[in-house]
């Protein structure tokens, strides 16, 4: 697998910028996170203000339908994000609150948009 110099990922971002994938694809590059991880991510564990987040659930799609479960590792863990990806959730946080899902609970899973969220609902029930 090729490494992304800090340039390429930069013109990656800018050009995928008003796609759907552009935030999965942000905190993949940011965070080094698997993508069921991404994808579970929830509002209740990012820490804007300190730039960090916690994994603590993955998002796995099996023949029954999507499903949330623990972390690869069976553990979470804490994530140091980088300046320019805390910006860029705060942003995301914003439109959100105004696009998709009227008031982001807590429970708000990041990767949603106004046509549905990438993997599930963008309130889960769990």
């Amino acid at each position: 697998m090729a490494t992304l110099t800090a340039e390429q990922a930069a013109r990656l971002l800018d050009a995928i910028r008003h796609q759907r994938v552009y935030w999965p694809v942000l905190i993949a590059l940011a965070t080094g996170m698997r993508r069921g991880e991404i994808l579970a991510l929830r509002w209740r564990n990012v820490d804007l203000d300190g730039g960090s987040l916690r994994v603590v659930e993955s998002l796995e799609q099996t023949k029954a339908g999507l499903r949330f479960k623990p972390p690869k590792s069976g553990k979470g863990r804490a994530v140091t994000l980088p300046g320019y990806a805390t910006e860029e959730l705060r942003r995301r946080k914003r439109e959100q609150a105004r696009n998709c899902c009227a008031s982001v609970s807590d429970k708000g899973l990041i990767p949603c948009s106004a046509l549905g969220p990438m993997a599930s609902r963008c309130r889960p029930a769990a």
